[in-house]
């Protein structure tokens, strides 16, 4: 049996703290932040990408998980030749 997903209100209503979320609420898309930042976003992300391909050879992966874990602030290791 499947747990409802709940959400958390106001403190100012403690008599129901926690309230289930309707499948309507759950469909519903979150807001997008504005369109006209998300090109210039693309572009910086593609030029930092074809920097990081800068000198690997077929490791079109490994230079997207390196962006990657930059981006979250995580360590990469990489074994093998270049």
């Amino acid at each position: 049996m499947p747990v409802p997903a709940v959400t958390a209100v106001p403190a100012a209503t403690a008599a129901t703290a926690i309230t289930p979320v309707t499948p309507a609420a759950r469909s519903a898309s979150p807001p997008q932040p504005a369109l006209t930042a998300q090109p210039a976003l693309a572009q910086r992300l593609r030029a930092h990408l074809q920097a990081l391909e800068h000198g690997l050879l077929e490791r079109e992966a490994a230079a997207r998980l390196l962006l990657l874990a930059a981006l979250a602030g995580e360590h990469v290791l990489l074994i093998g030749p270049p």
